[in-house]
């Protein structure tokens, strides 16, 4: 993800929770949610920030990106790779 992708994703939530995002701050999130995950898909972001809005209303933050996308992660290999 490059931080511009981030940028977008934090504007995403913005649109919610009516925070003002600088550009050092999708610098930040994107290097925090990396440093757990790897590279993680724009549009996977974009899912967290809908799911956890979905049923939060507190601010999101970017552990709730990190678990998240780990979740989801997790869905994809289980659903492709059948338990023996």
């Amino acid at each position: 993800m490059r931080d511009s992708d981030m940028a977008e994703v934090l504007a995403y939530a913005a649109a919610i929770d009516n925070r003002t995002i600088a550009e050092v701050d999708a610098t930040v999130w994107r290097e925090v949610v990396e440093a757990t995950l790897g590279d993680v898909q724009p549009h996977d972001a974009k899912l967290a920030v809908r799911a956890h809005y979905a049923g939060e209303p507190r601010r999101l933050m970017p552990s709730h990106i990190v678990e998240f996308v780990r979740r989801l992660r997790r869905a994809r290999i289980e659903h492709i790779l059948p338990a023996y």
